[in-house]
């Protein structure tokens, strides 16, 4: 469920989300300075999950992809459910469990492989958050419009084309692009007996033609999923809580 769908998490949660933003922007400050590059960082997506039993995210090699930092907070209250652990890749290639109670927030860099082993009884709540440096999206997925590209299912679509495309607004050209059907997802070291080589990784992605003044496309939210991932943060947003 993408809780940052229609500015819904920006409205619902406003001191909370900037508790959040100044959080990761000292941890950054503070481990890898990855946001001293960039001229803004926005949240990219904020994920509400759900992990009843069996379930898991069992692939070792997963990566949150463009972006630059990943945050988990556990919602779920402490003893309610058994597995379901956060696991990291460390250097020496074996995967380190990180425990963390209600309330906890883990922090790590976005490419780092990460997974969740299986959980074995209970439910597992969890509130995910990727930080990227392009703007605040407001579209009901996991936007993959790196940069300043414009999503035609953000609602905020076209404050962003004025913002980074000021001279198409102007001009009235809706000459819409075609993106390539495919992206680079990772590059890796190979070695050939006397030679290394890099091994590039393509992945798939959309086509979809993109004209700037459209409308955004509108879909259809499920209010009562909704209402519950908001019920674990309860009624108040003071700065306090």
């Amino acid at each position: 469920l993408y809780l940052q769908s229609d500015d819904t998490f920006h409205q619902k949660l406003p001191a909370l989300r900037q508790r959040i933003l100044d959080a990761v922007r000292q941890v950054d400050k503070d481990n890898w300075c990855l946001f001293d590059n960039v001229d803004h960082v926005n949240i990219r997506v904020v994920e509400y999950h759900q992990m009843d039993e069996y379930g898991e995210l069992a692939d070792p090699k997963h990566y949150d992809l463009n972006s630059l930092l990943t945050m988990d907070i556990m919602l779920s209250e402490d003893g309610s459910f058994e597995g379901g652990n956060l696991q990291t890749e460390e250097v020496n290639g074996t995967l380190k469990k990180h425990e963390f109670k209600q309330g906890d927030a883990l922090i790590f860099v976005s490419h780092k492989y990460h997974c969740v082993d299986r959980v074995r009884s209970g439910r597992r709540n969890v509130m995910v958050l990727e930080f990227w440096y392009g703007p605040e999206r407001q579209c009901p997925h996991r936007c993959e419009r790196f940069g300043s590209e414009i999503c035609m299912k953000d609602p905020g679509q076209d404050l962003h084309t004025q913002q980074f495309h000021p001279d198409l607004k102007q001009s009235g050209d809706i000459t819409s692009f075609t993106l390539f059907p495919f992206r680079l997802g990772s590059v890796s070291v190979c070695k050939d007996e006397s030679r290394e080589m890099l091994e590039l990784l393509w992945e798939p992605c959309g086509t979809t033609d993109i004209e700037p003044n459209k409308p955004a496309i509108k879909e259809q939210v499920n209010n009562a999923a909704l209402s519950d991932a908001f019920a674990c943060f309860g009624d108040s947003d003071s700065d306090s809580d």
